[in-house]
């Protein structure tokens, strides 16, 4: 990189310059956001993200432990619970309950809980 633009070995700025640097950027601001919140998510949200994390926790144990005999039949009451956290979005975000959208963080991440 040269003066925040990526150069060819000619020393010419390649196609798709702006891609790539609007690419970087965002990854910079990610790892901005994450090395800031250090794992932890807004109390706002924990409830919506502890049923989400559990949800995941005991879909992976599953698959760990019977995925040799799961039927469809077996993953019904996952798939509503999934649903009903899903329907409590607004307009594809998650919102606190004075209509305050999720940022990106609380949205993007669940880090691996114990089993």
């Amino acid at each position: 990189m040269v003066d925040g633009n990526f150069v060819a070995e000619d020393s010419t700025r390649p196609a798709g310059q702006h891609v790539a640097t609007d690419l970087l950027n965002r990854c910079l601001k990610w790892s901005e956001i994450v090395l800031k919140r250090q794992g932890k998510i807004d109390e706002r949200f924990k409830q919506t993200y502890d049923r989400l994390c559990e949800v995941r926790n005991q879909l992976e144990k599953l698959s760990i432990t019977q995925a040799w005999s799961l039927r469809e039949t077996d993953l019904y009451d996952y798939q509503r619970r999934l649903d009903r956290i899903d329907e409590s979005r607004v307009n594809g975000n998650f919102e606190d309950r004075s209509g305050v959208k999720a940022d990106l963080h609380t949205q993007r991440v669940c880090p691996r809980q114990p089993m």
